[in-house]
């Protein structure tokens, strides 16, 4: 399904992972985050850029897209669906 994912941050090394937990989670700035809301906004960021070969694809397919991008896109995305859970 979902694959792993390290996305380093300026205090350290965070990752995302597809894991045998309910409710996994994710440390960012010191703010605790639901791993699936994080994926969830990761995806629905990606959406945004109106990339047209992605219009209508489902999150699966979105998702590999965003894990074969390059690093620093894909920590753009990742801190843009944090902030979007913040509601920014």
């Amino acid at each position: 399904m979902f694959d792993r994912e390290l996305f380093l941050g300026m205090r350290g090394v965070y990752y995302i992972w597809h894991g045998e937990w309910a409710d996994p989670e994710i440390e960012y700035y010191g703010n605790l985050y639901n791993y699936w809301d994080v994926v969830d906004a990761m995806i629905d960021v990606q959406r945004s850029f109106d990339n047209v070969a992605l219009r209508g694809k489902s999150d699966d397919v979105v998702w590999n897209f965003i894990v074969r991008l390059n690093y620093r896109t894909k920590l753009m995305i990742f801190k843009e669906a944090i902030y979007s859970i913040q509601g920014y």
